[in-house]
């Protein structure tokens, strides 16, 4: 399914990377949520090439963050979107080598527009930064977009040493009143569900994501003495699938006040949808309850 977002205000966390951390687990730090925008801008300064091909300027990445030492760049490729038109455009790839204490994950791997999105020839992969690291996983924000519009792939590529990338298309509003908070809920859900899936960790190996996303009373009742309180918290006691949760999030909101509808699908040929109401704290940074709101709803 393709993922359509408006370009001017993207909450996931996009980043601007300079030094990287010893702290296992530990975020890079956050941009504002308008600076997804900035970025592109500041990308997208072209070069008009010889042969009347705009190519964006190289942008390299060298930044260690927790285990992770990452080396990344991003530049131009010979595939052409539009070529034969007015306006030929040079698609990207990015060239990313990783290693994981010391060891060599990866090796001048090339990530294109085909591996994000499916296809060639519409999109052009425009941005791809680390957006958050654990032991296990190592997390990159990728955008594609289709040239001179707002119509935007936005991707987290998620890497785990002895398992293939797993990769989710992320919505986000904008325009609205809780854009914030549902953006900043789209980050949560994706990175906690992909780390259940791939860890089934303890609430003290989660604690670097619940200080980032969480506000009290619900980030001290993750953090008790019971190694597994999310899943009375936050899971509602629920059996889950988590990839299947993964693949059909979906999250809404007409009140903020009224807290956020976040639904999803909790397992695999299940013909109900998980539904749960989602408060935050008044300037929609932080998450501070969950609430089931029935057991299941009707798709």
């Amino acid at each position: 399914m393709r993922s359509r977002m408006i370009l001017l205000v993207v909450g996931i966390g996009l980043m601007l990377v300079a030094c990287g951390t010893n702290r296992v687990g530990k975020p890079v730090e956050k941009l504002p949520n308008d600076s997804l925008t900035e970025v592109l801008e500041a990308t997208e300064t072209s070069v008009l090439g010889r042969d009347s091909v705009w190519r964006m300027r190289p942008e390299t990445i060298d930044t260690v963050i927790g285990d992770w030492h990452i080396r990344l760049r991003r530049q131009a490729n010979s595939y052409v979107i539009g070529r034969g038109t007015d306006y030929q455009v040079a698609d990207n790839s990015v060239f990313l080598t990783l290693e994981r204490r010391g060891k060599t994950i990866w090796k001048q791997r090339e990530i294109g527009t085909k591996d994000v999105i499916g296809e060639l020839g519409v999109y052009q992969l425009m941005y791809a930064h680390p957006f958050y690291a654990t032991p296990t996983t190592l997390y990159l924000n990728v955008v594609a977009c289709m040239p001179e519009t707002d119509d935007l792939w936005n991707m987290l590529y998620c890497v785990t040493p002895g398992r293939a990338p797993d990769l989710y298309a992320m919505d986000h509003e904008m325009g609205a009143e809780a854009e914030d908070f549902v953006n900043l809920l789209s980050e949560f859900f994706h990175l906690y569900f992909h780390q259940k899936q791939v860890m089934r960790p303890t609430t003290a190996q989660m604690r670097e994501l619940f200080d980032r996303y969480c506000a009290n009373p619900l980030r001290s009742q993750l953090e008790a003495d019971d190694a597994h309180a999310d899943n009375q918290w936050l899971l509602q006691g629920e059996k889950i699938d988590f990839e299947q949760a993964l693949r059909t999030i979906d999250i809404t909101c007409d009140s903020l006040g009224a807290g956020v509808m976040v639904r999803f699908i909790p397992r695999q040929q299940s013909a109900d949808t998980l539904v749960w109401r989602v408060f935050g704290t008044p300037d929609g940074e932080r998450i501070t309850r969950v609430v089931a709101v029935k057991t299941f709803e009707k798709p």
